[in-house]
């Protein structure tokens, strides 16, 4: 008889994630609202028009109905950030701190940015934020970003609202409280911010600056794992597996399992391995419960291996050769899928 000893319980698992400001950044996400679709606007812009001119940097910026040009998309921000034209100010703040348009200037980014930030802009309010946590190109100030995160937060950012949850979660810069720390990750979570929903979800489960409520903590995992969150998919299939804030039920539980497995979660494969080899809320599957337990086994997960070569035992040689063929492809799948 094969005997399994375990099923991975990981709930409410409260993980916090500071996005940084690095230089190993990808870079800013460039969007427009405003397009310059004539030539009596190329005109405006250049009759000395704050807005035309940003409208036009923005076009050269991401090649919208142009050639882009990223030197011409300088020379128009600029035109309209010496203006006092706040979006202009963040716009070109973010070419001089990434070195769009082939020059690097630190200060002089942040130099704009705190002119944007001065001035009202949420995305700068936040982003000059970001900075003094990291100590980029700034002084490390907790409180500074914490205090600039907090006027980002107050005008609905998203991100700020969850990095202030954070501040207060960990007592980075402000006084520690769960309480205001719940009230800002909601506030992000309500917005849609999948991390946001997932760290609430285990402040339900514990009890943290909220009465603990499971069933709120699955309504959030859900939420979130819904958006691919393969920390909450993995999560919310523990839910179901023990029928916590939910009704148990298997076959939910191999769902959010696979969802999670499949990003690459070693906890969720190994259940999942588990399921197979019971023929728990799915067909019993020799074949695919060493699949699953030999991706588990990779990362070392505990039992994975020694549950593993127990499944193998049980396989003839031909079921073998077939499971660890695809074993292989599976595995060479989702290093491709990491890498992306």
């Amino acid at each position: 008889m094969i005997y399994f000893n375990r099923i991975s319980l990981l709930l409410g698992i409260v993980l916090v994630c500071h996005i940084s400001f690095a230089k190993a950044d990808k870079g800013p996400v460039i969007t427009t609202q405003v397009t310059v679709q004539s030539n009596n606007d190329i005109d405006a812009a250049e009759e000395g028009q704050a807005l035309a001119q940003y409208a036009l940097g923005l076009r050269y910026l991401i090649g919208e109905d142009v050639v882009q040009d990223l030197a011409k998309a300088n020379m128009w921000l600029l035109k309209s950030a010496n203006q006092g034209y706040i979006e202009a100010e963040y716009k070109i703040a973010e070419m001089y701190l990434y070195g769009l348009g082939g020059k690097t200037d630190i200060p002089e980014g942040i130099n704009w940015l705190k002119k944007a930030a001065d001035a009202g802009l949420a995305p700068a309010q936040y982003t000059y934020g970001r900075l003094h946590m990291m100590g980029d190109g700034v002084k490390e100030d907790y409180r500074a970003a914490a205090s600039w995160y907090q006027k980002a937060a107050e005008q609905g950012f998203m991100q700020a609202q969850f990095d202030l949850g954070s501040c207060y979660q960990q007592g980075w810069g402000v006084k520690h409280s769960y309480t205001k720390a719940e009230l800002w990750y909601r506030k992000a979570a309500e917005q849609g911010h999948a991390l946001a929903q997932f760290v609430l979800a285990g402040m339900y489960t514990q009890g943290q600056g909220v009465a603990r409520n499971y069933e709120e903590a699955a309504r959030w995992l859900r939420a979130s794992a819904k958006q691919g969150r393969p920390e909450s998919q993995y999560n919310l299939g523990v839910r179901y597996a023990f029928g916590q804030g939910v009704s148990r039920d298997d076959a939910e539980a191999v769902e959010w399992f696979r969802k999670a497995a499949e990003q690459g979660i070693s906890a969720a494969q190994y259940n999942l391995g588990i399921y197979y080899a019971r023929g728990r809320g799915i067909p019993k599957n020799n074949i695919e419960a060493y699949v699953w337990l030999a991706l588990a086994a990779e990362s070392s997960y505990e039992d994975a291996a020694r549950n593993r070569d127990i499944i193998a035992v049980a396989l003839t040689p031909e079921a073998r050769k077939q499971a660890k063929n695809l074993f292989e492809d599976r595995k060479k799948h989702l290093q491709i899928r990491r890498n992306q």
